[in-house]
């Protein structure tokens, strides 16, 4: 009945959903769960309660999860219970490390050994302590400290983290200390010691086999596949990685049978055998049936599809594959909509992540490129089609991905400050019951622990002062980072309109049976977006590159549109391209908008020019046409034209806002009328980008 009491007096405290696990000892006041006394003994570790309730939300909402497990250690520090703080830190420091968050997971799993050498150092001294640090917890910390210190590359404080572990200066099972020498094997072999790696590991699972530690020896086998494939050895990683296949398939451990799979598909793709690779990757999918993991099987099949696209002759194999395929994307949302997939349900559909999204666009281009080599232009334009849908898509996800990244950053850093502001309460409550307790037996001292408590407030005054400072510069940082993600985002973005009529010309010269000409459009076509692919990945590229992309721009629309216009793009003598930088696709969209909303429009045929110089240290960029001018093109424009005519400024005035205030650029545009007394008055843009700033190393 006791528990019963518990679970309904802690969860409105907690604010959490009813939740499994061991609600601690029993006692025999109710009280004490609700306000439990700051270092009793007999203080319920009900942070176990918080802590269980994360792990339900670990997977399906981490913002949720670390909400829940800094109410733990709150809770934690507010009761004085150490081993509750230490198993929460732990908790967070884990979820932190899954989501990739090494630097702040380190700093937690530090917190845990800081906390378990003072529960050390104290415990005869301070009888206020309401538990010890279980040296489980000590031992996982300084493990998984050395794992993240491992992925960042900090191999140096990995080895010393890992050696608390081997060299079992800490009490724990057999199997644990195992489980850190094969990491500590992993940091031998980055460290450059490949021959004390392999020994160790060779050590290790001689006594897990002779322990009977089957997962264990699968684990090693595994890596020292791992590391004879990085040592170019794939006969022996072959070896190691179908020993651990074998026995994790007859013990049933499929997510150990899963990643031996993985690995020796990974072998078999460097080896370029595509059948074994394919028969590895379909072990996987159906052991990903069993376990109903509909993420991991379409990130199978894709990768499957990839295998066959590396011969043209497997093309419909791939196909097959990759026509498979079911993420939610937002057409699929529509197309559910609309009642267009009468015979699937939406949740047939799997939401992916962006990584995974482009790994299908990219194997629809791949395809694509492969039915085009073989002349198959219907199939060939059906994949383009496919994957510049799957492009935008992307993108989209990307964009959600970084809102949910940024509130998960945001989170963390409120919570971490209230963290922090409970720990120095908690060190300030200790040297006040020190003081206490001093004051019992030296009354006559009462001058002295009066200034010492004023200078303890004094300290804790300067640190917090501190700590804003710090946070207020990460505040500056990480809003510095945001805007270095939307510029990124905003860079090579070209008008979808401009894609779609590119693609409706090539099939209109299928429909004509004008094969050449509809393989070479669709060969300029192809060259001009993925250059526009690779400049987006970089703030700032050669202005050479640039130049070749709009001649290739202009190229592409002058074929279309040859009665509207001529152009010609001219490069000053005195300017060198290759010495000069310029954000990328910056002149495009004025490019485009002559073309579309000022030549289309004439009666006679029009003139663009292109003209780059430079004066002093500044690129000058001039751009002039003798359209129809600004006014006149607005009254033409439809709603959906002057929409995406709008979109299309607006992420030029966005991008060179940014970079102005990022690094201190001072790029500007300008647009005014060419020829104003004239009855074409056409448009003239003057692109400055000055070339002194921090911004060309980018």
């Amino acid at each position: 009945m006791n528990r019963l009491i518990q679970l309904v007096l802690l969860i409105p405290v907690a604010g959490i959903m009813p939740v499994t696990g061991e609600l601690g000892a029993q006692s025999n006041s109710i009280q004490e769960y609700v306000l439990p006394s700051r270092y009793s003994t007999n203080v319920t570790d009900s942070s176990a309660i918080y802590l269980d309730s994360a792990k339900a939300f670990t997977s399906i909402a981490p913002l949720r999860a670390v909400d829940l497990i800094n109410k733990a250690i709150a809770f934690s520090i507010e009761t004085g219970n150490e081993a509750g703080e230490a198993k929460s830190l732990l908790a967070l420091g884990s979820l932190q490390q899954k989501l990739g968050h090494h630097d702040l997971s380190i700093s937690h799993f530090r917190k845990v050994v800081q906390l378990a050498a003072r529960s050390s150092e104290y415990a005869d001294k301070k009888k206020f302590r309401s538990s010890s640090i279980p040296n489980i917890d000590h031992f996982d910390a300084y493990l998984l400290m050395a794992q993240s210190q491992l992925t960042l590359r900090l191999l140096k404080d990995a080895d010393q983290s890992i050696s608390h572990c081997t060299d079992q200066s800490i009490p724990v099972e057999a199997a644990r200390i195992q489980k850190a020498m094969r990491t500590c094997s992993r940091i031998q072999y980055r460290l450059g010691k490949g021959k004390q790696a392999f020994s160790l590991l060779d050590e290790v699972l001689r006594d897990e086999r002779k322990a009977g530690n089957s997962q264990g020896e699968i684990e090693t086998l595994l890596i020292l596949g791992e590391l004879n494939q990085d040592d170019g050895n794939d006969k022996k990683a072959t070896q190691f990685f179908t020993q651990a296949k074998d026995l994790a398939d007859r013990f049933q451990f499929t997510a150990l049978s899963i990643q031996a799979n993985t690995a020796l598909a990974g072998v078999y793709r460097s080896q370029g055998n595509v059948p074994l690779e394919v028969q590895a990757r379909n072990s996987n999918i159906e052991l990903n049936q069993t376990t109903n993991d509909a993420q991991a099987i379409q990130k199978e099949k894709i990768e499957i599809g990839n295998a066959y696209l590396a011969d043209d002759k497997n093309l419909s194999m791939a196909e097959d594959y990759l026509q498979s395929l079911k993420w939610q994307t937002d057409e699929a949302k529509e197309e559910n909509e609309k009642g267009n997939s009468s015979r699937e349900k939406p949740t047939d559909r799997i939401q992916p992540v962006s990584a995974e999204l482009q790994l299908s666009a990219d194997a629809y281009r791949r395809l694509a490129e492969g039915f085009l080599r073989k002349n198959d232009l219907q199939k060939s334009l059906e994949y383009y089609k496919r994957y510049s849908v799957l492009q935008d898509s992307v993108k989209n996800v990307q964009a959600r991905e970084l809102e949910e990244a940024i509130q998960l950053s945001a989170s963390i850093g409120k919570n971490q400050q209230r963290i922090s502001l409970l720990e120095k309460e908690r060190e300030l409550s200790d040297q006040s019951l020190e003081i206490l307790q001093r004051d019992q037996v030296l009354k006559n001292e009462q001058l002295f622990n009066r200034n010492l408590i004023i200078g303890v407030l004094a300290l804790f005054i300067v640190l917090l002062a501190i700590t804003g400072i710090v946070v207020l510069r990460n505040i500056l940082a990480r809003r510095k980072a945001d805007k270095l993600l939307t510029l990124q985002s905003l860079g090579g973005q070209m008008n979808p309109h401009f894609i779609f009529n590119s693609l409706n010309s090539v099939n209109e010269y299928i429909s004509q049976n004008d094969e050449r000409k509809a393989n070479r459009y669709l060969s300029d076509f192809s060259k001009l977006m993925r250059q526009v692919m690779d400049d987006s990945k970089h703030t700032m590229i050669p202005l050479n590159e640039e130049i070749d992309m709009l001649r290739l721009y202009l190229q592409l629309e002058h074929t279309r549109f040859s009665e509207k216009f001529d152009y010609t793009l001219t490069v000053d003598e005195n300017l060198d391209p290759t010495d000069c930088t310029i954000p990328p696709m910056i002149v495009q969209p004025y490019l485009e908008n002559a073309i579309w909303h000022g030549l289309r429009y004439k009666d006679t045929k029009g003139q663009l020019k292109v003209h780059f110089s430079q004066s002093g240290n500044q690129v000058i960029v001039g751009v002039e046409d003798n359209g129809i001018g600004i006014a006149k093109s607005r009254e033409l424009k439809t709603q959906n034209q002057k929409k995406q005519s709008s979109m299309g400024m607006k992420n030029i005035e966005t991008r060179i806002q940014l970079l102005n205030e990022v690094y201190k650029a001072a790029i500007s545009i300008q647009v005014i009328e060419a020829f104003p007394d004239s009855q074409n008055p056409g448009t003239a843009v003057r692109v400055v980008v000055p070339q002194d700033s921090g911004i060309k190393s980018q």
